[in-house]
């Protein structure tokens, strides 16, 4: 940048020290969050987008039925 036009360089590098002191001394804080929480709503919400796009196979479905009982060996009589 200085090769190109110096004098713009220095424009900008001036700028920038100037937000870069604002933003320091004004004590602003914020809160980002964590970039592996950004990372893990990325990919799940570009799965739920890919989702609608695959076909729906209806052949590889097996519905898997699960029969709670109660078997008591010895029935007391009664």
């Amino acid at each position: 940048m200085f090769l190109v036009m110096w004098y713009w360089a220095l424009v900008v590098l001036f700028i920038f020290f100037a937000l870069y002191t604002y933003v320091s001394c004004s004590g602003v804080t914020a809160e980002w969050g964590s970039g592996i929480q950004g990372i893990k709503f990325q990919v799940a919400l570009s799965m739920l987008h890919n989702l609608d796009k695959e076909k729906e196979y209806t052949l590889n479905w097996r519905p898997q039925i699960l029969a709670l009982y109660k078997y008591k060996e010895n029935y007391p009589e009664d």
